[in-house]
């Protein structure tokens, strides 16, 4: 299989709401999308998350490696997703996180695409990106591979996201169970700029530069 080529990268950053801290990712356009970021937080306990998510050239989900830590305890997942539709979840961890209860089986993922990374902004380019919404009124529902965090569990969900055609970049997100919903403002690559309810860029920064 030939590596992805990327022709253009992002570098953003967002404060998010409290206790959620804040998030900076280096973003890589092109075949598909490359996001390596790094969030730090205190929703359930201070943690911090470090994160490396690759998508194929439909902005589908390839993995998702991402790392949770906390004061003496550490919680990896490896989360992939096979070209014929089949997730995968591998755990490693050190010491006693504090929440030591086992990660739940992965179940209900047979129509996912994408995983969502739980308070991260940067997953919700997945379906933006791909299903066009920043100029189609459209509305899309999806299951998700949603990954809690800091605990890294992977959950389905549903989600419906209704895009824009008026040029305003705005999409509208709802949980399929009404347990929250926003207008998220994005850029035009997709990237969100206002997230309300979980995260603000921390710039007004729009453009992207080529990858060398």
């Amino acid at each position: 299989m030939n590596a992805p080529q990327y022709s253009q990268m992002r570098r953003v950053a967002w404060a998010k709401d409290e206790p959620f801290g804040a998030e900076f990712v280096e973003v890589r356009f092109g075949d598909g999308l490359r996001a390596i970021g790094t969030a730090i937080g205190s929703h359930l306990v201070p943690h911090r998350l470090d994160y490396d998510l690759l998508t194929d050239s439909h902005f589908v989900t390839v993995s998702l490696d991402i790392t949770s830590m906390g004061e003496r305890w550490s919680r990896s997942l490896h989360l992939s997703r096979s070209s014929t539709g089949q997730w995968r979840s591998d755990y490693a961890e050190t010491g006693i996180p504090p929440f030591s209860r086992e990660p739940p089986p992965l179940s209900g993922l047979e129509s996912a695409l994408d995983c969502d990374l739980g308070l991260c902004p940067i997953t919700n380019v997945l379906p933006i990106r791909r299903h066009n919404l920043l100029s189609r009124a459209d509305t899309v529902e999806l299951t998700m591979a949603w990954v809690s965090t800091p605990e890294l569990h992977v959950i389905a969900d549903g989600q419906r996201y209704t895009g824009s055609s008026d040029g305003s970049l705005r999409v509208r997100y709802e949980a399929m169970d009404r347990s929250f919903e926003a207008v998220i403002q994005c850029d035009r690559d997709g990237l969100p700029v206002d997230y309300p309810g979980i995260a603000r860029r921390l710039n007004n920064e729009q453009g992207a530069f080529k990858v060398d």
